[in-house]
C-alpha cells in the first residue's frame, strides 16, 4: 500500500504533493503550511481537499 501511495503522490503536481506532504507527513495544520509556503489557508485547503479526491481516484483505478 505505501508503494502505491508513493506512486501516487508523485503524479500530483509538485506544489500540491509538497502541501500534502506538509500537511499529512510534517503534521503541519494548515494555517502553517501556508505560512511556510506563503499561501493562503483557503488555497491550502483547496489543494488538500482536490489532491486527496485525486488520489482516491488514482488508488481506486490501480485496484481494480
Amino acid at each position: 500500500e505505501r508503494e502505491q501511495i508513493s506512486q501516487a503522490l508523485k503524479k500530483l503536481g509538485e506544489r500540491t504533493r509538497e502541501i500534502v506532504e506538509f500537511v499529512f507527513f510534517y503534521d503541519l495544520s494548515q494555517k502553517e503550511t501556508a505560512s511556510v509556503l506563503g499561501l493562503s489557508e483557503m488555497g491550502v485547503s483547496r489543494a488538500v481537499h482536490n489532491a486527496l479526491n485525486k488520489l482516491r481516484d488514482m488508488l481506486k483505478t490501480e485496484t481494480v
